[in-house]
Parts: C-alpha cells; structure tokens; sequence
C-alpha cells in the first residue's frame, strides 16, 4: 500500500511538473528529455506493481499539453477613449482612491464601441459619487453587479515595472484608469451573479455591525482578519505587520485559511473531544462559514477545498490520505486552469497545506515531548492546545517561506518568535470579532467588543514591537531552483511512508535539550491566567484614567487638516477630517477610547476635499450629535452634495457657524467662533477658504486659534473686525502656503508655538520657505510640521503647555 501510495504521488508530481515546464514555454522534445530522470527514479516502485514507465513522462508531457493551452491576457491596446464594464469586486475603500475591479464588455475606438470579453480594468475612482448613483448609497458608494460607463482612458500595462505587470496580469487586470468624478456614469446595478450578489451585501452588512461595536483601528484590524476587509488598515500598519513577520495572519488568503483550519480542528478536538465525526464536522462548517463571510475569494475557496480534503481523511480515520487527497486536489484545479499555478495565493495555499499534513505534527510532537513533563495542573490540556495551534501555524507558514521568498525578495527573520507568540491569540480575535457582528443591542455588544478590542490590540503592538527590532527585514530572492530543493530536502524525510524512524530521530534530537533541561514545574492555568488579567488590567488603566487637562492632537493625515480636542471634562471635538477617511479613522482610533464611538461636536471649517473627505468615512463609524458648520453662496461639488445628504439621512443637527458664537467645554474650557462675518466675504481670491470658520480655544492662560485655509484677504478682514487673536499656540493657515501667514496677521496672534498641517512631497509646495522663515522669527524655534513630526500633540493644564510628537 506504501509503495502504491508513493508511485501515485510521482504521478500527481510529473504532472505538476509539466504543468510549470509548459508555462515556461519549453519545447515538447526538451520535456522527453527531463521526463528521463524522473521516470528512473520512480522506476523500483512502479515496477513493484507492474506498471509501465513511460507512464511518468507520459503524464508529464499531458501536463505541458494542457498548459500550452492556456496562454495569459495580453494587455488592452493604448487607443482605448472610453469603455463599459461591471465591478467584479465587493469595492473597498482606499486611501485616496476607491479602487474598483471592473470587468471590460465594451471599449470605444476611433469613435466606434467595439465588444470586448474576458479583461479586467482596474478603476481608481476617486472619493467622490459619480453622476446617477442611486440615492442613499455612502463610501465607497459602489456595489458589485454596477455597470458603469467610464470616459477616461483605459492605460495599457505593457510598460513600467515587470513585477508589478505580471502581478496585475495574473488577477487577469489588463489596463488601469483614473477617471475625474464626471467621468463615471452609473449605468444599471444588479448584473453579475446573484449568489456573490448576495455574500457582498452579507459581508457589508457583518463590516456595519463591526464598526459599530469596534471603531478606531483595532475594529479595523478585525475587520481584516475576519472579513477580508483591509481598508481601515493604514500602509504603515501593513508595513509593521510585513516586517514583524506577521502578514499572514492579515490578509484572508491560502495560507491564512489553512492556519485557521488547523486551529479550528485543534481547538473542536480538544473542547469535544478525539471522536472523528463529532470533533471533526465543526471546523468544517465554520471554515467555510468564515471564507464565505470574507467573500469567498478565489484563493481561499482553493485553500478551502485543499483544508477540506485533509479534515476529510482525519474524519475517515487515515491521516495518511490527505497528502494524496491534496495532489489529487491540485491536479484537477491545475487541470481545468492551469495558470492557477502561476497564482502566488494558489501556491501559498499548496505549501501551506503540505506543512500542515508532513511538517505540522512532527513540530507538536516534539514541543510537547519535550514540555510535557514542564507543565501540571488543570491548565495542562490548555497549555497543549497552544502547542498544537502553534505547531499547525508554524509548519504551514514555514512551508510558505520560500513562495514568499521567490515572489517578494524579502521575508522577516522575526518570523518564527513573532508568530509564536501572535498566532495562539488569532482564534479567539476571530471568535470575540465574529460576536461583534451578531444583531444585538448596543449595550449588548460591549460584551464581545471588549475582549476583541484586547486581542486587536495585543496584535497591533506585538506587530509594532517586533517592527521596530533591528534587521527584521532580510532582502533575498531564492532562486526557483532553490524553492524546488528546499521542498525535496524537507519533504521527503517528512513523508509518512518514506523513513518515519528518521524524522523521530531528527525530532527526537533536536528537543533533547529542552528535556534534559531543569526547568521548574509551572502550573499553566496560573501562568496564563495571571498573564490575562495583568494584560486587561494594564490597557483598561491606560485609556480610561482622565487626567483632566486639556488635549489637542493636530492629526497626520496627509495634504489636510483634521484637529481633534478632548476637553478636560472629556468631550470630544473634531475640527475636519482631511482628505482620507482610512487616515482620520486610524488617527481617532490611536487618540480615543474604544468605548467611545460618539463625537460631542464636529466642526466643517470649509467644504473643499482636503477637509471634508475624512468626514465621510466620520459619519459612518461614529454616533455626531451636533455639526457646525457654514458653507459660501454657490459652492457646489458631489462630495458636499453627499455629506449634506448624510447628515440629513442621520437627523444629525446642524448649527450655522457666525461670528461671536461662544461654545463652553466645561471648567472654564472655551471655544469662540471668529469667522466667518454675518456678511460673508465675496470676490475675494477664495470665497470658500476667506469664508471659512475660524475658532480660537482658551483656558486659562492658554489659548490656540485655528485660522482653517483663509488667505490674506480673510486674515485682513478678521484684522478690521478687531477681533481678538492674540494665541499661545496657532494652526498656520493654508497648510502654510504664500497666500496667507501675512506679517500683520502674525503680529496681532503672535503665537509662541505654531503648527502646519501638510503632506509629505505635497504637489503645492507646502509650506512656502517664506512663510517658515516669517514664523520662526515669532515661534524661536518651536514651529511643527506633520508631515516631519507625525501628530502634534498639545496638552495644557490651564497654565503650563507640553508639547509631544509622534516621530
């Protein structure tokens, strides 16, 4: 039966193998050639039950048949004016972008529309709804099933970045474009397939109930894990994750549905039990219960069939069968498309799958043999549940390395402490997240919110921690000959009818040590249980003691402005929200409790994206009871249109800003509103920006003025008003640009601290060098730039300031 068993995965190899030799393009008489030595090599076992050798090069050659079949899109002629097409995708909301994956029917030419089949276009829409969107759609304002007409250029990815290229060729992406808001038009919804119709509503309605109960970025963090939804996750988040050697817990994929199968079957087997059908039915139901509520992608429904197969032989009681269940598996998937091979999410699934069948149990084998005997008392069975889902995580991301490796150049040397210690926490976020989205009452949710909001937050900081370790990103590429030797080195002593007895032995001897080590007997369930308390008791403490000063955070958020104030008596106020809502969400979700997921006041100082964008994405986290705001005459644009018709679907009330309204924060906290005049400004060089609130915050001997975008001429009209200005600290106008900061103005604030909010790189310049040499004759120094300090933070007892930065 062993002999079988091994000549039957020879065959599924000489066919996988001639799948990759026929994607490369290697003539037919070359491949009788290298089927030669795999023929020889197999030759003992095939003998042994008669079978005939050319059977090998035989499947290897039918392999390469089947691949020169299938040749990938070619990209998308240049000339492309306009097209039509429907999203493919459930859209996410970028950073700047909405990103669309849009599937071309109709390309126009030369003025004519001609039909078009089987590519994809990637749309980089812009925050903003496009003409004839239905009524009551919010971000990302786009559904799978729309069809929309594009009058913008379909670029062609024949040039540029040959990594980048083959990346967006493999998810059958052909041409990219970046279209104004005028140039969208909303044709029809509904097309598309009805049942993927129906996981995408699913999943938005499971992303709602998840915001609501978890705002900030640790509900963004879930939302990732759980849902496959990384739109909250900032790019330096991504970044910590990729180089603390944990991105594969972040990304819904191949390797992270087989890590999650795994520890779902550990964890059944030991709540219910070793008995096969009670203990192993669950995991099963709830892993595709999860890849359907991620939205089913491809990768993972491939992983899923592959996990499928393994818990399937556990169930039928021969462990042994799941490696030739996982090459018959990859056979017929390879056999109906074979450029899924070329996929590096199919072949992350593939390694990852093999790790949990050959390497996954001889890991847990030898950790606990040799902890075994470390560890008593009730938390034993506990203590090695961990080593188990460990153990599964371990073998199949260390199987997954070298594809990481090959297609990325670069992988962390933190990878193996770093997923010890992340990996056993991923089961109980995702169960803690997945009660999150359950319709319950509000009050109701705080009970899963809470730990959820513990496990997110264990993983962000353990991401950070170990990112910030020296040399956690190694740059190597192993060649495609490397990737090969290194599954043959470690598989074939692996495989369960090939040298058992060596790989105890290789086992055996490299956990001698820790057996014959003195280490003291620890009972687990204390250990653990004083470690999870310590950990509550430390992050509640942390963000829920007041300190009852005065906090004003002018957030990093790019070319924009967004303020955020907690006032001593612990009300929260926005001034703005800059012009990425997956930015400001990131930077209220650092500076706010968890719990909190109200806003006291939001202020609109003026309605140009740069400020008003963020506030969208604002309004659907966060319960707003009040809004001020003041809009110039005739001021029109989509993304105005839509913030007006979100505040009016949510009843929030909205208070008309002018001159002289005073608004109390509480022990003596106060915030006055200085412009604009009760007779706004016109035919000034900028109605919008001149015509923009103003405030200035004081208590006691500190004050701060936020002068929003006005140029001179509004600093000259504040100036004729006599209003008071004079300020300890002051938000620099326009993002610091030569229209405003004027000499008169600077004098009449004459500001101790002054900060600018601005982008790094920005496309205007910001800020002037003039304007930096003019405030540093008033500042001595002390002058902030969040696009060099990150965050500025400014906390004041009444009389003393402290100033701190994030960088």
């Amino acid at each position: 039966m062993r002999a079988r068993g091994f000549s039957v995965l020879f065959l599924l190899w000489a066919w996988l193998l001639g799948i990759f030799l026929g994607l490369q393009g290697i003539p037919l008489p070359l491949l009788f050639i290298l089927a030669g030595p795999l023929a020889l090599l197999a030759s003992k076992n095939l003998r042994s039950q008669a079978l005939p050798l050319f059977l090998i090069p035989l499947v290897l050659l039918l392999g390469a048949l089947r691949a020169s079949f299938s040749s990938p899109p070619s990209s998308f002629p240049p000339d492309i004016e306009s097209f039509r097409g429907m999203v493919i995708s459930n859209p996410q909301m970028g950073e700047r972008f909405i990103p669309l994956k849009v599937e071309v029917k109709e390309v126009r030419r030369g003025g004519k529309w001609v039909e078009e089949k089987g590519k994809i276009a990637l749309v980089y829409a812009p925050l903003s709804p496009s003409e004839g969107l239905p009524k009551g759609r919010s971000l990302p304002f786009y559904l799978y099933g729309d069809v929309l007409e594009i009058s913008a250029p379909l670029l062609s990815i024949s040039e540029g970045d040959e990594n980048f290229k083959s990346y967006l060729l493999r998810q059958r992406i052909c041409g990219l474009s970046y279209p104004k808001p005028q140039e969208i038009k909303f044709l029809r919804e509904g097309e598309g397939s009805p049942l993927k119709a129906s996981l995408c509503a699913l999943q938005n309605i499971l992303s709602d109930r998840l915001k609501a109960a978890l705002p900030g970025l640790q509900g963004s963090l879930a939302q990732a894990l759980l849902l496959g939804r990384r739109e909250g996750l900032p790019r330096d988040i991504r970044r910590e994750f990729a180089d603390s050697g944990m991105a594969h817990i972040l990304a819904i994929s191949g390797l992270h549905v087989s890590i999650v199968s795994g520890m779902l079957l550990a964890l059944s087997s030991h709540i219910l039990g070793r008995h096969r059908i009670r203990s192993f039915l669950p995991p099963l139901i709830f892993m595709w219960l999860y890849i359907l509520l991620s939205g089913a992608p491809l990768s993972a429904v491939r992983a899923g069939i592959m996990a499928s197969l393994w818990i399937g032989a556990r169930i039928a009681g021969r462990p042994g069968s799941a490696l030739h269940s996982l090459f018959l598996a990859t056979a017929f998937m390879t056999a109906a498309s074979p450029k899924v091979l070329r996929e590096i999410s199919f072949q992350l699934s593939f390694a990852s799958m093999l790790g949990l069948v050959l390497l996954a149990p001889k890991i847990k084998e030898g950790l606990w043999g040799a902890l075994e005997e470390k560890v008593e008392g009730r938390g034993r069975e506990f203590f090695e549940f961990l080593i188990e889902i460990s153990a599964l995580s371990l073998g199949a991301s260390l199987f997954a390395l070298p594809i990481i490796s090959l297609h990325f150049g670069r992988f962390s040397t933190l990878f193996l402490p770093s997923s010890l210690l992340a990996l056993p926490v991923l089961p109980f976020l995702l169960l803690s997240a997945a009660l999150c989205c359950l319709p319950l009452p509000a009050p109701a949710l705080k009970i899963p919110a809470w730990p959820c909001w513990i496990f997110s937050s264990y993983e962000l900081e353990l991401a950070h921690a170990f990112s910030s370790l020296p040399s956690g990103a190694l740059e190597f590429r192993l060649p495609i000959w490397g990737v090969i030797l290194f599954y043959l080195l470690f598989s074939l002593p692996l495989l369960p009818s090939h040298l058992p007895s060596s790989s105890k032995r290789l086992f055996a001897r490299a956990f001698s040590g820790m057996r014959k080590a003195k280490l003291p007997k620890i009972p687990a369930i204390w250990l653990l249980g004083g470690l999870a308390v310590a950990a509550i008791l430390l992050w509640t403490a942390a963000v829920s003691i007041p300190d009852g000063r005065l906090h004003v955070w002018f957030l990093n958020v790019g070319e924009g402005d967004a303020i955020l104030i907690q006032s001593p008596c612990k009300h929260y106020i926005l001034i703005d929200g800059g012009p990425s809502p997956e930015r400001v969400l990131k930077e209220l979700g650092k500076r706010m409790p968890f719990w909190r997921r109200d806003l006291d006041l939001v202020v609109l100082t003026h309605p140009h994206e740069d400020h008003l964008a963020g506030l969208l994405g604002v309004l659907e986290r966060y319960e707003i009871r009040r809004v001020l705001a003041r809009s110039p005459p005739d001021f029109d644009s989509p993304l105005f249109r839509e913030w007006e018709e979100m505040l009016q679907e949510k009843g929030i009330e909205r208070i008309e800003a002018v001159e002289g309204q005073e608004i109390d924060l509480g022990r003596g906290a106060k915030m006055r509103v200085l412009n604009p005049p009760p007779i706004l400004l016109e035919g000034t060089s900028s109605d919008a920006d001149n015509n923009g609130i103003v405030l200035r915050l004081s208590w006691g001997e500190v004050s701060f003025l936020f002068a929003a975008d006005i140029y001179g001429d509004g600093e000259e009209d504040l100036l004729g008003r006599g209003e008071a200005l004079r300020s300890t600290v002051l938000k620099v106008p326009h993002h610091g640009s030569i229209s405003s900061s004027t000499r008169s103005f600077l004098e009449a604030v004459n500001p101790k601290i002054a900060v600018i909010s601005a982008g790094e790189d920005n496309p205007f310049g910001h800020p002037d060098p003039l304007v930096v040499s003019r405030l540093k004759e008033y500042v001595e120094g002390k002058l902030y730039l969040t696009s060099r300090d990150g965050t500025v933070e400014c906390i004041t007892d009444g009389r003393r300031l402290w100033v701190r930065t994030e960088r």
